[in-house]
C-alpha cells in the first residue's frame, strides 16, 4: 500500500513548545520503502473536530529531510514534526529549522459517504 494516514488532537502551548500544535511521526523507513507514496495527515481541532488534512507525497519530505526534525520512536527512525495550529504560521513545522510549511499539501476534508458514521433507530 502507498498510503499512510495518521491523526493528530490539538496539543496547546506548554513548556515543551512556544505554540500551539499538531504533532505526527512518520517513519522514515516507511518513507524509504514507498518512494511514491503519500502520507496522509489529519489535524483535529481542540473540539476533536478536524482542524486540516494535509496530503503529502514521500518527495516533500525527502526534498525537504535537512529542514525536518528526526527522533527515535520505539527504535525506528521517524520524521517528528510539530506543526502550527496558530493563525500566523498555520501548518509551519516549528521543530525542525522552521523552513518548511505544509500549507501546500492541505486538501478540502475527505467526502463523507451518506449515513456513515451515523445510526439510525
Amino acid at each position: 500500500m502507498d498510503e499512510l494516514s495518521q491523526y493528530s488532537s490539538y496539543y496547546p502551548a506548554g513548556p515543551a513548545s512556544k505554540s500551539p500544535h499538531w504533532w505526527f511521526d512518520v517513519p522514515l523507513k516507511w518513507l524509504a520503502t514507498h518512494a511514491q507514496g503519500t502520507v496522509h495527515l489529519t489535524c483535529s481541532n481542540r473540539a476533536g473536530a478536524p482542524g486540516a488534512f494535509l496530503s503529502v507525497p514521500g518527495r516533500f519530505f525527502t526534498a525537504r529531510a535537512a529542514d525536518l526534525a528526526r527522533a527515535k520512536r520505539h527504535g525506528a527512525d521517524v520524521f517528528r514534526l510539530h506543526l502550527s495550529a496558530r493563525a500566523v504560521e498555520l501548518l509551519a513545522d516549528v521543530l525542525g529549522t522552521g523552513l518548511v510549511s505544509f500549507a501546500e499539501v492541505r486538501v478540502a476534508p475527505p467526502v463523507q459517504r451518506a449515513g456513515a458514521g451515523s445510526s439510525s433507530p
